[in-house]
């Protein structure tokens, strides 16, 4: 039996762990998700994923947060559902993913990594959304300081000149860029 560690409680693993630069994602025999961020850079991206998940709860959108250890910088949330891909893309993903981005441009959410393998397909059909640690609001100074983050590399390389434009000039980014950053259409011709 594959075990992980949580508050002093030993959680029994359903699957392998995902490991990524900045985190690692038990999906738990209970059907729970834990989520463990690395030590150095944890704190910052536990508050701002729990945040963002919180502020969202009511939209249907994110999966409830459970539980969040900040001595830890780990989390519990419920389930969401699989990774959206091509072999389980619903016929209105383009619509669903769409209301999406309107929902968390209403709420003033800029999520910067929704990528495929941060919108998953729940057992109702329904996409929703995970991975809000790099998420900023309207705030130009969240922006900033989201450009520091480890993992802005990808981000700058790809919207840099016209998101540093707007930023740096004390200005929200147009609806257009916010939908580029939203969704990387590039992987998402494939569905």
């Amino acid at each position: 039996m594959n075990t992980v560690r949580y508050k002093d409680t030993l959680l029994e693993l359903g699957a392998s762990p995902h490991t990524g630069p900045t985190s690692r994602v038990f999906r738990l025999a209970d059907g729970r998700v834990l989520k463990r961020f690395v030590p150095e850079i944890g704190p910052q991206l536990l508050e701002n994923e729990v945040g963002w998940l919180r502020e969202l709860g009511d939209t249907g959108l994110v999966p409830a947060v459970l539980d969040v250890d900040w001595l830890e910088s780990a989390f519990i949330m419920e389930e969401a559902g699989v990774p959206l891909c091509e072999a389980n893309a619903p016929a209105d993903w383009r619509r669903q993913i769409g209301q999406a981005v309107a929902v968390l441009g209403e709420r003033g959410c800029y999520h910067n990594d929704l990528v495929n393998g941060n919108v998953l397909l729940g057992s109702d059909g329904q996409l929703r959304l995970i991975d809000f640690s790099y998420a900023t609001g309207e705030s130009v100074e969240g922006a900033r300081r989201w450009l520091t983050a480890p993992r802005a590399r990808y981000f700058l390389d790809r919207f840099a000149p016209a998101y540093l434009e707007c930023v740096l000039g004390g200005v929200r980014p147009p609806a257009e860029l916010h939908a580029a950053i939203l969704w990387d259409f590039r992987a998402a011709e494939d569905l």
